[in-house]
C-alpha cells in the first residue's frame, strides 16, 4: 500500500522550504549592489509635437507619433530605462538614432511582443539636447503604454522593478508550486482511489491561473528576455482556464456525469485552436479575440454557479463542505470578473492585481480542504487494509493464511494461461515436539520451518500456512523449473544447517511434494492432489530413515 500521509507531509514541507528560499532569494535581489547613481524619473516631462502633455498610460493613437523632451549632460552616465507594452519605437537624440525596437518573432505568438523592459544608452548629450521617441502602437485600442521612465543605472532600475513586483511574483510562484504539489498528491491518490480527481484538477487550476498572473508581474520577462513567448503563455493559460475550473466543480459537487465540463472543454479548446489558426493566417491575432475568451470564462462562471446551487439544493455535497466550496469559488469568481471588468475600463492598467490574490486564497482554501479530505481517506484505507491484512495473515509465522490461500486459489482456477508449480509442505514430528517439549518449542519449530520455506521459495512465489504443520507454495515466473530445482537444493541444505546450528530437541524434518499446474492443460485440483500425494511419499521416506 502506498503511504500517502508521509508523501503529503513531505510535499508540504518541500513547498514551505521552496517558498522560504524564494523569499530569501528575491529579497537579496532587491538589495543587489549597484553603481551609486541617482534615478531621475522622466514620466511627466514629455510633449507631443503640438506641445500638449503626453499621458503614457493612455496612448490611443492609430498611427505612429512623436513624443519629445529635453535633457542635458548630467544624464550621460545613465541609461534611459522603461518598460512598454504593444508599442514599437525608435529613440533619437538631436535627430540621431540611438535605439530601434521593432522586434521580429514568429507570427504564432501574435502581433505584439507583450511586455518589454528597455535599457537604452544615450551618449554624447549636450547641455541642451532633444530626446525624441517615435512610437508605433500595435493595436491602437488603449492597451499600449509606456511606464516607469527613468534615467538610471540598469541594475538600479532592475532593483526598483523587482521591488515593485516582488510581492505579486512571490504569490504567483508559491501558488504554482503549491498547485504542483496538490497535483502530484492527487495523482498518487488516484492510482489507488480511482474516484478521487478533485486534487488533480485543483492543482491544474492553480498552475494555469497563477501561470497567467505571473506573466503580468514582468519579472519573468526581465530575467528571460523572451517577451513574445511569455505573451503567448498569457493568452494560452487564459484560454484553457475554464477547463480545470469546471471539472473541479463537477467533482467537488458530485456532478462528474454532467455535460457541462465536456461542453466547456470543447468550446475552450476550439476557441484556442481557431484563434491559433486565425493568428497564423490573417492579420487578426489573439488580442483582437480576447472578448470571445472572456465570454467563455464568464459562461463558465455561470455553469459553476448553477452546479453549486444544484449541489446545495439536492444535497449532493455535505452542508459543511458546500460552505468551503462556495467561499473558495466566490473569491475566484469575484476576483476574476473584477479583473475582466478592469481590463475594459482601463486597458492599460494592471488588470491582474485582484486575481493574483484571489487565486492564492482560492487555492489555499480548497487545497487545505483537499489535503484534509485525502488524509481522512488515507486513514480509512489504512484501517481497512490493516483489517484485511489481519484477516489474511497468519499471526505466528506472518505468512499468508488459509483464507488468503482460498482466495488466491479461486483466482488461479479462472486464469487462462500461465505455468505454476504447486508445492505442499508438512513439518514432521510436530505433535511429538508439542507433547514432549511444550507448545512454545512447537511454535519455535513452526516458525523455523516457515522462515526456511519463505527464504528458499518466497522470492518467486506466494507462501501460505494452511494448517498447524502444513504449508503451500505456489510458484511462478520465468525459468520456473530451473529455479525450483535450485531452491530445492538450498532448502535441503538449509534444513541441515538449522539442525546443526539451532540444535532443536527433535531434528527438523519437512516433507514436501511438487506438481506442475499449466492453465488449460490440467486442473488445479489435480495438481494439488498430486503434490499432496508426493509429499506423503516423501514423509514416509523421512520416517523410514529415522526408524
Amino acid at each position: 500500500m502506498i503511504k500517502r500521509i508521509p508523501i503529503i507531509m513531505h510535499l508540504i514541507v518541500f513547498i514551505m522550504l521552496v517558498a522560504v528560499i524564494i523569499m530569501i532569494f528575491t529579497t537579496k535581489m532587491t538589495n543587489i549592489n549597484s553603481v551609486s547613481t541617482n534615478m531621475y524619473k522622466f514620466n511627466d516631462c514629455w510633449t507631443y509635437d503640438d506641445g500638449s502633455k503626453v499621458d503614457f498610460k493612455n496612448l490611443k493613437q492609430e498611427e505612429s507619433f512623436n513624443v519629445k523632451t529635453t535633457i542635458d549632460s548630467k544624464y550621460n552616465e545613465s541609461c534611459l530605462c522603461f518598460h512598454s507594452k504593444a508599442v514599437e519605437l525608435s529613440v533619437y537624440v538631436n535627430d540621431k538614432l540611438c535605439y530601434d525596437f521593432h522586434p521580429k518573432f514568429s507570427k504564432f505568438f501574435g502581433k505584439s511582443y507583450g511586455y518589454y523592459i528597455h535599457y537604452i544608452n544615450v551618449d554624447d548629450i549636450d547641455e541642451e539636447s532633444e530626446l525624441k521617441m517615435v512610437l508605433e502602437p500595435v493595436y491602437s485600442d488603449g492597451t499600449e503604454f509606456i511606464r516607469d521612465i527613468y534615467f538610471a543605472n540598469p541594475a538600479q532600475y532592475m532593483k526598483n522593478m523587482v521591488n515593485k513586483n516582488i510581492l505579486s511574483f512571490n504569490i504567483c510562484l508559491i501558488t504554482i508550486l503549491f498547485g504542483f504539489c496538490i497535483l502530484i498528491v492527487g495523482i498518487v491518490f488516484y492510482i489507488d482511489n480511482k474516484n478521487r480527481l478533485q486534487p488533480i484538477f485543483l492543482g491544474l487550476q492553480a498552475m494555469v491561473s497563477a501561470g497567467w498572473c505571473i506573466v503580468e508581474t514582468l519579472i519573468i520577462q526581465m530575467f528571460t528576455g523572451n517577451s513574445p513567448v511569455c505573451h503567448f503563455i498569457n493568452y494560452f493559460t487564459l484560454a484553457v482556464f475554464p477547463i480545470p475550473a469546471i471539472y473541479l466543480v463537477a467533482y467537488l459537487t458530485n456532478n462528474a456525469k454532467s455535460k457541462a465540463p465536456i461542453i466547456v472543454s470543447i468550446i475552450s479548446l476550439l476557441n484556442l485552436v481557431i484563434q491559433m489558426i486565425i493568428t497564423l493566417t490573417t492579420d487578426i491575432d489573439y488580442h483582437s479575440m480576447l472578448k470571445i475568451t472572456h465570454s467563455i470564462i464568464i459562461g463558465t462562471f455561470i455553469f459553476v454557479v448553477v452546479m453549486i446551487v444544484k449541489a446545495f439544493k439536492y444535497r449532493t455535497i455535505s452542508s459543511k463542505n458546500i460552505g468551503i466550496v462556495i467561499a473558495a469559488f466566490t473569491v475566484l469568481s469575484v476576483s476574476g470578473l473584477a479583473d475582466i471588468l478592469g481590463y475594459y475600463v482601463n486597458p492599460a492598467g494592471d488588470y491582474g492585481i485582484v486575481f493574483r490574490f484571489g487565486i492564492f486564497l482560492f487555492v489555499m482554501l480548497l487545497g487545505l480542504y483537499e489535503i484534509k479530505s485525502l488524509i481522512s481517506i488515507n486513514e480509512e484505507n489504512s484501517h481497512a487494509n490493516e483489517m484485511k491484512k489481519m484477516a489474511h495473515e497468519d499471526g505466528l509465522t506472518l505468512l499468508e493464511n488459509r483464507l488468503a490461500f482460498n482466495e488466491y486459489e479461486k483466482n488461479l482456477v479462472h486464469s487462462e494461461d500461465g505455468h505454476y508449480i504447486i508445492v505442499m509442505f508438512d513439518v514432521n514430528n510436530l505433535k511429538k515436539v508439542n507433547d514432549q517439549y511444550g507448545h512454545l518449542e512447537g511454535d519455535r519449530h513452526i516458525v523455523g520451518a516457515a522462515k526456511m520455506i519463505k527464504t528458499c521459495f518466497g522470492e518467486f512465489g506466494r507462501i501460505f500456512r494452511t494448517g498447524g504443520d502444513e504449508f503451500v507454495a505456489i510458484l511462478d515466473g520465468k525459468n520456473l523449473e530451473t529455479r525450483f530445482e535450485r531452491a530445492e537444493l538450498n532448502f535441503e541444505h538449509m534444513i541441515d544447517e538449522y539442525n546443526a546450528e539451532e540444535h532443536p530437541p527433535i531434528k527438523m524434518a519437512i516433507a514436501y511434494g511438487a506438481a506442475d499446474y499449466i492453465c488449460g492443460q490440467n486442473s488445479l485440483g489435480n495438481a494439488e492432489e498430486l503434490a499432496d500425494k508426493l509429499m506423503y511419499e516423501h514423509k514416509l521416506q523421512l520416517k523410514s530413515k529415522v526408524d
